[in-house]
């Protein structure tokens, strides 16, 4: 692997850690049902600034490997992000006015967490696009400073230690949007000389070039956000926040091993666009040395996996050990089911993925509600493994019917 791809994916493991180790932290000064308004509400930010960033994303690779300079585009989506991020923030805030609760979660704390999540990830992914785009020391340098981003978060949670309230909560969602504000402007000091933004006159053309050019990739991306955030939306809506809480630990843990085993994949994504323009025989291939590699890795972690359970179980509700064990179940689909969602985008079927991601979203929430009074929030874990399991057959079948007529 490419020495400054691997500084960069250690960087981004390194950041899933630190901000693993805040969530730690943050769960002995927040209730459960605390926990679970502030990981839904990330939740439902995720959807909303898949939104309103609009395929920034995917916009930037565009433009660039069609020779448009990185700076000048990097200017430009921050402007324009700024632009739709401000137009879903007035419409949070009228809601507040009217609604106390949105989705399950208080339209206060919502408000809070959107804000900071546009400037913890949503600006973030901007940058990573000018770093991977540029292709040198800059991917090192984003590295380097989403893990100190990641740190100061982590710092601003040991503060809580030194602060007598009775409402951690209210403190804590005033000091994550305090951080995600301090981030950006750190990152804006760093890469200043890397910025170029438009005329102030080309504002509003750019915002409505977005509109026109990113809406396919602006769906993808919201539809994929629903697809992977519908369980803790479904478990805090249908359960309530105590089960919801106790989920979004289990979850979080889960998410540890999800991540290092995804990373087995991830990094190979660039080489399934490359293989599916030289020959789907190849891809094949390369897809199924994926998977086995994948599954390999999946079996060396299960005792580490049943470990940290044990610790749950110790240290957590019981209910928590619990979930994350079932959860067991659902890594290993899911897994082969994201390797099929980028075969499929790599491949040309862009829309079937679509699809096949809001049928996995809508077999999970109907599972959920019709066996949620019956299995409890063994449902909504049984929902999303029909989910992910209806994605990869689907995407399997789709992609080898393809192969089978080269």
């Amino acid at each position: 692997m490419n020495s400054r791809l691997l500084s960069y994916l250690c960087g981004s493991v390194g950041v899933f850690a630190i901000r693993f180790l805040y969530f730690l932290a943050l769960t002995f000064f927040l209730n459960t049902q605390e926990l679970a308004d502030f990981t839904t509400s990330i939740s439902i930010s995720a959807i909303l600034l898949s939104v309103c960033m609009y395929g920034n994303y995917n916009l930037f690779m565009r433009r660039t490997a069609q020779g448009e300079g990185s700076d000048l585009v990097l200017g430009e989506y921050i402007i324009t992000s700024f632009f739709y991020f401000s137009f879903f923030l007035i419409i949070l805030l009228m809601l507040r006015f009217n609604y106390n609760q949105f989705m399950g979660v208080s339209t206060n704390s919502l408000i809070y967490i959107y804000f900071a999540e546009f400037f913890f990830t949503a600006i973030p992914a901007l940058f990573k696009a000018y770093a991977l785009t540029e292709y040198d020391r800059n991917i090192l340098v984003d590295s380097l400073v989403n893990i100190n981003v990641a740190l100061l978060l982590l710092a601003s949670v040991t503060l809580l230690y030194f602060y007598d309230s009775k409402d951690y909560y209210s403190v804590w969602i005033k000091v994550y949007a305090s951080v995600g504000l301090l981030s950006f402007i750190i990152r804006l000091l760093i890469w200043r000389k890397n910025i170029h933004y438009p005329n102030i006159k080309h504002y509003i053309p750019a915002v409505i070039n977005q509109f026109h050019n990113g809406h396919g990739f602006m769906i993808s991306t919201v539809f994929r956000n629903i697809y992977l955030n519908i369980d803790k939306i479904l478990m805090l809506n249908i359960l309530g926040g105590e089960i919801a809480g106790n989920y979004a630990i289990a979850f979080r843990f889960y998410n540890v091993f999800l991540m290092v085993l995804n990373s087995v994949s991830g990094v190979k994504e660039a080489k399934l666009y490359q293989l599916a323009e030289e020959s789907l025989h190849a891809l094949n291939k390369e897809v199924a040395s994926i998977n086995r590699m994948t599954l390999k890795y999946f079996i060396m972690v299960i005792p580490f996996w049943l470990l940290a359970s044990f610790g749950v179980y110790i240290y957590y509700p019981e209910q928590c050990a619990y979930m994350l064990i079932l959860l067991l179940l659902l890594c290993p689909v899911q897994l082969l089911s994201f390797t099929m969602l980028n075969v499929l985008n790599s491949s040309g079927f862009e829309w079937q993925r679509l699809l096949y991601m809001f049928i996995g979203a809508l077999i999970s929430a109907v599972t959920s509600f019709l066996l949620s009074g019956l299995m409890s929030w063994v449902a909504i874990i049984a929902g999303a493994i029909l989910s992910s399991s209806a994605v990869l057959v689907l995407s399997k079948n789709i992609f080898m019917k393809k192969v089978s007529d080269v």
